[in-house]
């Protein structure tokens, strides 16, 4: 059973990756979120994406420089696995 989605208070751009194609298929409903920057939820944002969505693990594709001043600052944090997309000798 999936959520429905919801407009977020604090977090912005939060969507589904329901749908997308993948090599066998395509990803299933409630499987893959993403969203813009989690420092801004508010509690019922909180409430939301760590109960009613059941999200287990988040992952942070930012580059571990701008991760720093974000750690530990949503309630979530416990959640993230930091897994940078770009190289650690980005300039």
């Amino acid at each position: 059973m999936t959520a429905e989605l919801c407009d977020l208070e604090g977090v912005h751009n939060f969507r589904s990756l329901a749908g997308y194609a993948l090599p066998n298929g395509r990803i299933r409903d409630g499987m893959i979120y993403r969203s813009g920057a989690l420092e801004m939820m508010t509690e019922v944002d909180c409430a939301w994406l760590g109960d009613t969505t059941g999200i287990r693990t988040i992952l942070d594709l930012r580059h571990p420089d701008e991760l720093l001043p974000s750690e530990g600052q949503h309630a979530l944090w416990e959640r993230v696995n930091p897994l940078s997309i770009f190289p650690e000798t980005l300039t």
